[in-house]
């Protein structure tokens, strides 16, 4: 079968043809489905019935996970037309006094709990602009703030099963429910979440300006309402989106409907109340493109699950590490984080779905989709690919020079900081008698991380006075 060729070829043309920049990414997913479906139907006569079912997925995944990201882009856009999340993020900040550290906390924390309800996409155009501004009236430089909440906002993808793309699409697949999800993973990544703030606070120590006590004041006399058109239209959308959230999080524990209904529901109810014709204005903010480039990269990836290529990276994977559940949850972890770093999330989790499912056994099943779902969400720090590379040119558009190694300078220190700890923590998950030890091993992390600035400037001090003495 060509096919088996052609499938993962397509794939690596379309994330080469988005990274160089030549082409959208809906173009170049649209051209790559197209050719692929040439050779399934016209080279390896495969019955169209099934290249058609690529495209909704096994069991309606696809289709269950696009409709789900699509309903509550609807009610995160319409919040966001109403000054929600601008309005909270600009009250938390007028609490810092001014205080940069605690500004880079409180943009952190928002931009941590903004991501975990929304597209990442969606909340880099939020913060960004509104950090821009905040540091605009302080008269402070906005940079290392902005590479901070680029660091987290990943993390926050991390906290619900309903915070990314991955997670979405691995719930779909071993019907990973929200309560079970944030014992397997979300509770651990408000620790990484700590530990990235710790390391942010002191690795921009000596970047944060600290602002005149004037400008402060300018700061605590702004009325975040001035960013609010309609108080009504506040109320109502910040209302529907707590109850969407509450319906995804307890309906499915007792009921048969899924959360991309729920979600689809109270994006229509949301329109309905609030804007009636305003439609066309919300219609306009949708990232559709992102919606149709989906579809067109689950389809490439359910022919490359068709195709049985995977079943011999899941031999092999089982091959190298001798079937040890921790060797293989490891490999997991690592490989689909640096996978990640150049390749978009999504496809890289499809790809992963089977073959975890081949190599893993009913116990060992969510540990392994734990792994997975931490290195594809956070591996992509490790580059400027993706998301990160729509922030730094949304950075400089607002007339600001971020260079891509800066941000690839702190992404990897972060990151690699980040997956030993999810490492630690992944083996005191399959090893009962490792977690005394792994506990301690991550406390140790965090001493190390705060005192990591003294201990570096200390063994300085020690080397240049032994360096004196031989001179």
């Amino acid at each position: 079968m060509i096919s088996t060729i052609i499938a993962p070829m397509m794939l690596i043309l379309i994330i080469i043809l988005i990274t160089v920049g030549k082409i959208n990414r809906l173009m170049a997913g649209f051209i790559g489905a197209i050719i692929l479906s040439f050779f399934l139907l016209y080279i390896d006569k495969v019955d169209i019935t099934t290249v058609v079912g690529f495209i909704i997925g096994v069991d309606n995944s696809n289709l269950h996970t696009v409709l789900f990201i699509f309903g509550m882009m609807i009610i995160i856009t319409v919040c966001k037309k109403s000054g929600v999340f601008i309005y909270i993020a600009f009250r938390l900040v007028q609490f810092s006094k001014g205080n940069s550290r605690y500004i880079l906390v409180i943009l952190c924390g928002f931009t941590f709990v903004f991501s975990s309800i929304s597209m990442n996409i969606l909340c880099i155009f939020l913060i960004i602009p509104l950090t821009i501004t905040i540091c605009k009236i302080l008269k402070i430089n906005p940079l290392p703030f902005i590479l901070s909440e680029g660091m987290v906002v990943n993390t926050g993808g991390l906290l619900f099963v309903i915070s990314s793309i991955p997670n979405i699409l691995i719930s779909h697949s071993i019907n990973w429910t929200f309560p079970e999800y944030f014992l397997d993973v979300g509770f651990f990544s408000i620790f990484l979440f700590f530990i990235s703030v710790i390391f942010l606070i002191k690795y921009n120590e000596d970047k944060l300006e600290t602002p005149e006590i004037n400008y402060i004041k300018r700061l605590l006399d702004y009325d975040p309402w001035m960013f609010v058109e309609s108080k009504s239209n506040f109320y109502k959308s910040l209302v529907m989106l707590i109850i969407t959230i509450i319906s995804v999080i307890i309906i499915p524990l007792f009921s048969i409907i899924s959360i991309d209904i729920l979600s689809l529901t109270g994006g229509i109810i949301t329109i309905l109340i609030i804007l009636n014709k305003e439609f066309e204005s919300v219609w306009k903010d949708l990232d559709l493109e992102l919606i149709f480039y989906l579809f067109c990269i689950l389809f490439i990836s359910e022919a490359i699950e068709f195709t049985g290529i995977l079943n011999f990276v899941s031999y092999g994977i089982d091959y190298i590490t001798g079937g040890n559940i921790i060797s293989i949850t490891l490999v997991l972890l690592w490989l689909s984080g640096i996978l990640s770093s150049v390749i978009h999330n999504a496809p890289i989790t499809k790809i992963f779905i089977p073959i975890v499912n081949n190599i893993s056994t009913l116990r060992d099943q969510r540990t392994l989709f734990s792994a997975v779902s931490i290195g594809t969400t956070l591996g992509e720090n490790l580059s400027t690919m993706g998301d990160n590379l729509v922030l730094i040119l949304l950075v400089r558009s607002y007339g600001y020079e971020l260079k891509f190694s800066t941000f690839m300078k702190l992404g990897i220190k972060l990151t690699m900081i980040n997956l030993i700890s999810s490492s630690i923590f992944l083996v005191m998950k399959v090893q009962v008698q490792f977690f005394f030890i792994g506990i301690i091993i991550l406390i140790g992390i965090v001493f190390l991380l705060y005192f990591y600035p003294s201990i570096i400037n200390l063994i300085q001090t020690k080397l240049n006075f032994l360096n004196k003495r031989k001179t």
